[in-house]
């Protein structure tokens, strides 16, 4: 049987739900924004998606997804992506650029 998944908020009134997509959305630019300069990194560093894949014990196709996908990816994935491709250095400058306050 599969397991019914029900979006954040759901059964909440629609007082806190609608608050609840702003900061979801946010949460899934800053995981693209991140992405996208693991990506830049993986490709500097001259490691293709098979490499990286064989790495994380998982398939090329995967990491492609990971890469080009609007999903909002787990953070303990791109925590594995990133020490592969990037290094301890520039996993914690991205988690310090994630934790700083915004300007509005």
């Amino acid at each position: 049987m599969a397991r019914q998944v029900y979006p954040i908020g759901y059964g909440l009134p629609e007082c806190v739900t609608s608050r609840v997509a702003p900061v979801q959305k946010r949460a899934t630019l800053d995981s693209r924004r991140v992405m996208e300069r693991l990506v830049k990194a993986r490709s500097a560093k001259g490691l293709t998606q098979a490499q990286v894949a064989r790495k994380m014990g998982t398939s090329q196709p995967y990491i492609a997804r990971l890469e080009n996908s609007a999903n909002d990816p787990r953070l303990s994935t791109l925590l594995r992506y990133a020490a592969i491709v990037a290094g301890a250095a520039l996993v914690a400058a991205i988690l310090s650029e994630l934790e700083s306050p915004r300007r509005r």
